[in-house]
């Protein structure tokens, strides 16, 4: 997990293991972290779940949440909820998993629903969601709903098993969201034959990011981790390669899960 904590005069990325690496600091958080479910060889689904409080606690200041982005392959479905239209809320992700059946069901679904009802397993996203900590920008801009994730065959040509789904995510903190102003996901035959992920954007204004007091402050209008102008935000990964695409000449801050 990259975390990038821009308060803290430095940035700190973190993995499971006790290494810690350090590098200069950027004007904002960013975090670009993976949850791995993988059968061989990967986390437990639980530790997804663990890495998300984690990821809560390097965002979290006193009295609120530092202004910044959480992206990257979450390998779980989002627990974002929008207006169902009727006066209640629904997912912004319809349940993918329902009529599945195959192997590896304990790293996606609910345990106690495998069976039945078949419910994603949302507890990653939860924490981060909770009380609009965070935002999902699909959700919360209300852009149409894009798969990331699906559209891969392996080396014998099989199918992604699990379907169409969208896993990769962008998520902005609480000041930050009144900022956003597009959000997207980049398909092309180039892009789906680079990686079977692909990569989504998020736009934002840097005028409108509240300062870190928890008032409106003068724009943000420094570098990202990389170097490169704040202004769009986005994430990719890549299972072939371990490289991300460039799908569009147009500045942005791509991280690598």
């Amino acid at each position: 997990m990259n975390v990038f904590n821009g308060t803290a005069g430095e940035v700190t990325r973190t993995t499971p293991d006790p290494c810690i690496q350090r590098r200069p600091q950027p004007p904002m958080s960013t975090a670009n972290s993976v949850f791995d479910t993988r059968p061989t060889g990967s986390l437990p689904p639980d530790f997804r779940y663990d890495e998300s409080l984690r990821l809560k606690g390097t965002f979290r200041r006193t009295g609120g949440v530092k202004p910044g982005f959480a992206l990257g392959d979450f390998n779980s479905i989002s627990a974002a909820k929008v207006d169902d239209g009727h006066g209640g809320l629904r997912y912004y992700d319809d349940e993918p998993y329902t009529e599945m059946d195959h192997d590896d069901l304990e790293f996606q679904v609910q345990a106690s629903t495998i069976g039945t009802t078949q419910l994603a397993d949302r507890r990653p996203t939860e924490p981060l969601l909770r009380k609009g900590y965070m935002v999902d920008a699909a959700a919360h801009l209300g852009a149409p709903w894009e798969p990331t994730v699906g559209h891969w065959a392996d080396g014998q040509g099989d199918p992604d098993p699990w379907g169409p789904r969208r896993i990769d995510l962008i998520l902005a903190s609480r000041s930050v969201a009144p900022a956003l102003t597009g959000y997207r996901a980049h398909r092309s035959p180039a892009a789906e034959a680079a990686s079977d992920h692909l990569p989504v954007f998020a736009d934002f204004d840097p005028s409108k990011v509240e300062a870190q007091t928890g008032t409106s402050g003068p724009p943000i209008t420094g570098r990202r981790a990389n170097g490169v102008p704040t202004g769009i935000c986005s994430s990719t990964t890549s299972r072939r390669s371990g490289t991300s695409p460039a799908p569009t000449p147009r500045p942005s801050a791509v991280t690598r899960s």
